[in-house]
């Protein structure tokens, strides 16, 4: 088994911060945060608590809206949760969400992708994470550790529309200065990711290495529909049905590539 920062290291880079739970979304009581991991699995409980960050406050206009963005149905499975782990907190017009400093879902769902990656598939991992060395920025949502192969995982929690060609550009450029195995896109959405994501991803790579289109596309390969692999290391995807499921699927799928086949 490697060590993460030693690998780092070899590529010539020192973890200068990394781990904060400063911005992270934490039930108040620690004794909640497993059951709250657990809930985070789930789409649904993800995304509205990210509308409820983004509320602050909310009465009954706010709540009917998110009845209608996630469902009655969801609002009232989960709405129980969120008071019951400290989340919101009942006020004079409805509720109030419980840390109003905090103004975006983001290191939250960095905090989660490490642990996902740390309870189901056994990794070493850092979250949020700044690097001394890199001439592009040093920040990374997630890196990660397998085995001695080094992986660089990005989050996005907004809709594929709104992911600017920008951070496309900036996360290829960090993967390739950081010399990671792999590198993963992951869009917090069940939307489509083909067009926003997948097509500025192809002609990002077109624009860095002069390379047509139809050879660009020839390196794509679609694991599913949520899923899609850049040949020889790059995976986009989106957290439709389950984002587990899915990481398990893009892991599988690379590893095995690595095994020696006997050709006769």
């Amino acid at each position: 088994m490697g060590d993460i920062q030693a690998s780092l290291r070899w590529r010539g880079f020192r973890v200068v911060a990394a781990n904060s739970l400063e911005s992270v979304i934490l039930p108040p009581e620690k004794k909640d945060w497993e059951e709250y991991y657990q809930f985070l699995r789930d789409y649904y409980f993800r995304r509205m608590l990210a509308d409820i960050v983004q509320l602050k406050t909310i009465g009954k206009e706010e709540r009917q809206a998110l009845a209608e963005r996630w469902s009655e149905e969801a609002l009232g499975k989960y709405w129980p949760v969120y008071e019951r782990l400290g989340l919101i907190r009942r006020a004079d017009r409805g509720y109030l969400f419980f840390k109003p400093h905090l103004d975006n879902f983001g290191a939250t769902f960095e905090w989660f992708l490490a642990q996902v990656l740390e309870r189901e598939f056994f990794a070493q991992v850092l979250w949020s994470v700044r690097l001394e060395g890199l001439s592009g920025g040093g920040d990374f949502d997630v890196l990660s550790l397998f085995g001695e192969r080094l992986f660089y995982i990005e989050g996005k929690s907004s809709p594929p529309n709104n992911v600017p060609y920008a951070e496309i550009e900036n996360f290829l450029q960090r993967e390739e200065e950081l010399s990671c195995d792999c590198a993963l896109m992951i869009n917090d959405t069940t939307l489509r990711i083909e067009r926003n994501i997948l097509d500025n991803m192809i002609y990002a790579i077109r624009q860095r290495f002069g390379l047509e289109k139809d050879k660009a596309y020839s390196l794509v390969e679609a694991l599913n529909g949520n899923i899609y692999f850049i040949s020889p290391k790059i995976f986009i995807m989106n957290t439709k049905r389950d984002i587990v499921v899915n990481l398990e699927r893009a892991l599988n799928f690379y590893f095995s590539r690595l095994v020696p086949k006997i050709k006769p």
